[in-house]
């Protein structure tokens, strides 16, 4: 330990100012307990079971912002300290952790108290005492000891390695010689322990995000294989787009999937998750039309415990829970305005932070997106942000309708006929007819028809007769050979593209959808069921 007097600015020594620096290799405790007082020694045993209580305490706590509470709060108590505080270094920034009695605002250079310490504590990684700052020639010249009247002050840094983690901090502006070198000595070693008391709060923390990431993972895996999806077509429009979508599969080019409700949309995502060289990671699905629009930040981003009413536990977002795979973003043009620009961002610089958090998280994800409207439409209407769609409209796939590809309709039919574990059949009657139903519900409607025929007809054979009735063919009179629809048929199809066409001046909500058709919502829902919107 170096011990020596400092000069005055005059020249003459003044025994009253005296530093003592702890070397960052040296042990901190460097006394023989013969040359100690009974005093001391009664002083020295109190701090040493302070120490071990303190030890018991701040390691079975998982949060660092504890430990540095719990290391000032034993501070205060066996030192005659005024003002104390915690930094970390961060990106090449010291950053205040904990504080007692001072106000650590902006930049390090506007803190309260002796930067000039504060630098070589960092630079050398040494333990410095001044006993008497404020007449000490190399402190006392200082403006930020001058200004504040600093008189004693300790400071030591945080670890043992070449780079210091961080330091603490504590001073007295009324006392000189308010610390010895038995302070000095004991707030090293405490140093030591909040060192290491943060990197096992950390390591447990990290073990505790891993395990909370790999089931999240795990989850999302039992989804991705309960959907088995795949793309069952023979017309060439979906042919050729099969092609294009394999093409893109092979960069991690932002891909906008388009088309109507049920067309395939995710289907197509999964192809393109599968065909890519982040296959082995997961694929994660949002689709944020379902999600009120308070919580759609949380779920794409994550938050932390407390970060907003109800955040009562940390939560793992879908950005994170994507990395190294694909995530999936269906209808982007309901994301709320505000988080849009949040997203455009992380497109851009491959990071984000959780909310209610200022770590950032690496990015390490592909983004698919969908959207069931026009996209160029929706930019126009103030839906999506025109430099969000330019930056996810990479590639453009639009997936047609299924009234316009009717050749696949069978193959169709009879592949989930088939997911079924069905035995059943369909004659060629009814196969026509299926084939020449406009299938306003796409892919979807179809799905559904097909599991509840195998659900309600009992013959091996699936008839005409068997179809809802808004797919039988309409049993007509022939007038001018030609067949006049029945009137209650024809009701229900205006009915039917009325709401349809609701729905979409309201964009899918189903509130806006019935104030503009002025019914009822119990009738609303009715309607919406029957016919399959």
């Amino acid at each position: 330990m170096a011990e020596r007097q400092r000069n005055d600015a005059d020249g003459r020594n003044d025994p009253g100012a005296e530093e003592v620096v702890i070397a960052a290799g040296e042990a901190p405790l460097s006394v023989d307990a013969a040359d100690i007082s009974d005093a001391d020694l009664r002083s020295s045993f109190k701090r040493l079971i302070h120490l071990y209580n303190l030890a018991h305490d701040i390691y079975a706590v998982t949060d660092p912002g504890r430990v540095f509470d719990a290391v000032l709060e034993a501070v205060s108590k066996l030192l005659n300290v005024e003002r104390a505080f915690i930094a970390v270094v961060e990106n090449g920034r010291l950053e205040p952790r904990a504080a007692h009695h001072i106000d650590l605002q902006g930049e390090p250079s506007d803190w309260p108290v002796s930067t000039t310490m504060l630098r070589r504590v960092l630079a050398e990684g040494v333990s410095l005492l001044a006993t008497d700052a404020f007449h000490d020639a190399q402190y006392g010249k200082a403006p930020s000891v001058d200004l504040h009247s600093i008189r004693s002050v300790i400071c030591c840094p945080l670890g043992v390695r070449q780079e210091p983690q961080g330091l603490i901090y504590v001073d007295n502006r009324l006392l000189a010689g308010a610390f010895a070198r038995a302070d000095l000595e004991y707030l090293h070693a405490l140093s030591h322990y909040a060192f290491l008391a943060v990197e096992n709060a950390q390591a447990r923390r990290r073990i505790a995000a891993e395990k909370e990431l790999a089931e999240a993972r795990l989850a999302a895996l039992g989804e991705e294989i309960a959907s088995d999806q795949q793309i069952v077509a023979t017309s060439r429009k979906m042919v050729d787009l099969y092609g294009t979508a394999k093409k893109a599969a092979r960069k991690d080019v932002p891909v906008l999937l388009s088309g109507e409700t049920g067309t395939g949309k995710e289907v197509f995502a999964r192809l393109i998750h599968a065909s890519s060289p982040r296959s082995d990671g997961p694929f994660v699905a949002v689709h944020t039309s379902a999600l009120p629009h308070t919580l759609v930040e949380s779920e794409l981003f994550g938050h932390e415990k407390g970060a907003f009413t109800g955040a009562d536990e940390r939560r793992i977002g879908r950005f994170e829970l994507a990395q190294g795979g694909t995530l999936f973003l269906d209808e982007i043009q309901d994301i709320p305005p505000q988080v849009q620009p949040k997203l455009l961002r992380v497109l851009e610089e491959r990071r984000f932070e959780r909310l209610g958090s200022n770590e950032p998280i690496e990015a390490d994800i592909r983004v698919v997106c969908a959207c069931s409207r026009d996209p160029a439409r929706a930019v126009e209407e103030g839906v999506l942000r025109a430099e969000l769609y330019y930056r996810l409209a990479g590639v453009t796939i639009e997936i047609p309708p299924l009234r316009d590809r009717r050749e696949d309709v069978v193959p169709l039919l009879l592949h989930f006929l088939t997911r079924c574990g069905s035995d059943k059949t369909f004659d060629d009657r009814t196969l026509a007819r299926l084939a020449s139903y406009d299938w306003p519900g796409n892919v979807r409607e179809l799905k559904q028809c097909v599991e509840a025929l195998d659900a309600l007809v009992e013959e091996p054979t699936i008839r005409e007769s068997d179809l809802p009735d808004r797919m039988r063919p309409a049993p007509g009179e022939a007038v001018g050979g030609r067949t006049l629809q029945p009137l209650p048929e024809a009701v229900a199809r205006l009915e039917e593209a009325h709401i349809r066409r609701a729905l979409e001046l309201a964009d899918g909500k189903n509130e806006e959808a019935i104030r503009l058709l002025g019914i009822s919502r119990a009738t609303f829902f009715k309607r919406k069921k029957k016919y399959g919107l």
